[in-house]
């Protein structure tokens, strides 16, 4: 953080303050700390870690004007859906099954109304999380984040945010098939290259040891 800020040179810093993906083991460590700590269970989302982001916020008072929160959601996925489970190796080389497009949606919020204190921030942080968690129960039953004010007050009136939207399933499956296992190979061969000489140079070290 420090390099950061004494640099020059212009930068976005990109954090997770979840800390890792949404999967049946972190969702578990989650439930458990909120009921630990009275908050309310999230459904599609984990409890945020408060103390990196309020750190790497306190360096940069004073440079940065904004913060924008992001929120993902993969198409094609459904309530209690794990999109790490649903888009896996498998399902992308297997039966060519992906998310077509990665909806974003962004949220604004000024560093000066953000509490810089430990317990203003985190009441911040856990609030901007009941929202997102809130976002993602949307997109979930809409399959995109809301489109103008009659499905989300926050857009404001004669506003939209309209944009289409395709099936997760191939329209060519058996073209998309093989150019995927190509890129794969493409990827898969060099490396089996490298690990072999590796593997050969280290047996051929160790029978001169012995």
């Amino acid at each position: 953080m420090r390099r950061i800020v004494e640099h020059d040179d212009p930068s976005w810093l990109l954090i997770f303050p979840e800390g890792t993906v949404v999967c049946h083991k972190r969702v578990a460590i989650s439930n458990k700390y909120a009921d630990k700590m009275g908050y309310k269970r999230p459904e599609h989302t984990l409890l945020p870690r408060v103390n990196g982001t309020r750190f790497c916020l306190s360096q940069l008072r004073g440079r940065i004007p904004y913060v924008y929160d992001l929120t993902i959601g993969y198409e094609g996925l459904k309530k209690g859906d794990i999109p790490e489970d649903e888009y896996g190796l498998v399902s992308m080389y297997g039966k060519c099954v992906y998310p077509r497009e990665v909806h974003i949606h962004v949220k604004r919020y000024a560093v000066a109304d953000i509490p810089d204190d430990e317990e203003g921030c985190s009441k911040w942080m856990h609030q901007v999380f009941v929202e997102k968690d809130a976002r993602m129960a949307r997109f979930y039953e809409l399959g995109r984040f809301p489109h103008d004010h009659t499905e989300d007050e926050a857009i404001p009136k004669g506003e939209t945010v309209l944009q289409m939207t395709r099936d997760a399933k191939s329209d060519h499956l058996i073209a998309e098939f093989v150019l995927m296992w190509i890129q794969f190979l493409a990827i898969l061969t060099p490396a089996w290259y490298v690990w072999r000489y590796a593997f050969l140079k280290v047996a051929s070290a160790m029978s001169v040891l012995i």
